[in-house]
């Protein structure tokens, strides 16, 4: 497998994640556990998102959108946004 990214966090490494598999592309994640170890590691880019080599070319392109802010919710994702918020409570 190839690192595709290099994650400031395990929240980040997740939301990559769900972006790739959700286009199809397996994900595997390494170094998640050693968040558990900051103080005794240096604390950066140590969580890296890796996928097959031939995922390489539909990867590159989904984090460049990721990246430019050009990714835009599906139908099914838009209904369930604005699903949520109605069943939100104002304080």
């Amino acid at each position: 497998m190839l690192v595709i990214y290099s994650a400031n966090d395990i929240t980040e490494a997740g939301l990559i994640r769900g972006l790739l598999e959700s286009n199809g592309i397996r994900v595997q994640i390494t170094g998640e556990y050693l968040t558990g170890a900051v103080g005794e590691l240096p604390a950066w880019n140590y969580i890296y998102v890796k996928i097959e080599e031939a995922d390489l070319e539909k990867a590159e392109h989904l984090l460049q959108e990721y990246h430019a802010g050009d990714l835009e919710l599906s139908e099914r994702e838009s209904d369930a946004a604005e699903s949520s918020e109605s069943d939100s409570v104002e304080v």
